[in-house]
């Protein structure tokens, strides 16, 4: 019933790079300690946590070629805790935990005149739960060479339900689902280029699925290709472009509860899509009283696009973010 496609998603792997930003200053100045002042270098901090938020104005542009529907209004926010402790300088564990909000209003023009003629879909709960380890690759000059591997938890729920009169035991399409309800295998490579008035990142990951869940269906695994430019501006400002390639692969079964619908073509097929977003974000550090800093973000795409089975078209408008970093 709810059409959200990944553009919805498009900060997640920005959290990531920024934690993996972070981590990697840290790493430059624990090195740089330990060949000049091992002896006299303050400690550092072990543990970091960011709390962020974001909201996505989210637009329809095109109805799928069956016509099966078409869209009205559409938002998301997804609030974000990530938390990292340091084991040492070759290890980072990282915690991410995810909380989504998904409002869609999808209009059914086959069902005209009736109650099923247009649904208002609100779903709202915890997300799967990323647990990974980072470890320097390289680092050489002003490039820095991550890896990271792990975890995804189902803590995520696969059975929001419908709420169209008669439908309320149904779940909502595959999208509409906050979780896998799989562990899956997380891995991932980031190259990081830093100077200082500017960060340029890349990024190759992917999510590998295993097994069915326990609505007897595997989603399809999830690659992906990132990079993203932050230059230092001065008095806090960063303008920041950020930009994406996913590809996802095809839903492996059924929903045991919705059954083979047709109109589930769209989500089960694989999808790719790929985002290029400007933005400008501002932080304000509180170093000088408490090792916090908190940090607000706007921002358009500036191209994006999508190919999938039924040529539809949803695209996001803006985003906006608040985020709050500490470290102890």
């Amino acid at each position: 019933m709810q059409k959200i496609t990944s553009s919805t998603i498009i900060l997640f792997a920005v959290t990531f790079f920024l934690t993996l930003a972070t981590w990697a200053d840290q790493t430059q100045t624990e090195t740089t300690s330990v060949v000049k002042t091992a002896d006299v270098a303050p400690a550092i901090p072990k543990w970091k946590m960011n709390l962020m938020s974001y909201y996505y104005d989210i637009k329809g542009h095109k109805a799928a070629d069956s016509q099966a529907y078409d869209f009205d209004a559409i938002n998301t926010r997804l609030d974000l805790m990530n938390v990292s402790y340091t084991i040492n300088p070759s290890w980072t564990l990282n915690l991410l935990v995810q909380h989504y909000e998904f409002y869609t209003e999808t209009i059914f023009p086959k069902f005209a005149g009736t109650a099923y003629a247009k649904s208002f879909d609100r779903t709202e709960g915890l997300g799967d739960t990323y647990l990974t380890l980072i470890t320097p690759i390289t680092f050489a000059g002003s490039w820095l060479v991550l890896g990271d591997f792990g975890v995804s938890l189902p803590t995520g729920t696969i059975r929001n339900k419908s709420n169209l009169p008669g439908l309320q035991d149904y779940d909502l399409a595959y999208n509409a689902q906050h979780g896998s309800g799989t562990y899956d295998a997380l891995a991932a490579v980031t190259a990081l280029y830093m100077q200082p008035k500017y960060l340029f990142g890349v990024r190759a990951s992917s999510s590998t699925r295993f097994g069915k869940n326990t609505n007897d269906y595997t989603l399809g695994n999830l690659y992906r290709a990132d990079s993203w430019l932050d230059y230092n501006a001065g008095f806090g400002l960063t303008p920041r472009a950020v930009g994406y390639y996913r590809h996802k692969e095809a839903i492996n079964g059924f929903d045991k509860n919705r059954g083979e619908i047709p109109d589930d073509e769209f989500y089960r097929h694989a999808q790719i899509d790929w985002n290029v977003c400007a933005a400008l974000k501002y932080q304000y550090d509180f170093s000088k009283v408490t090792p916090m800093s908190v940090a607000v973000e706007g921002g358009i795409p500036v191209a994006q696009g999508s190919n999938n089975v039924d040529h539809s078209d949803v695209t996001t408008n803006y985003y906006t973010s608040i985020s709050l970093t500490g470290s102890f």
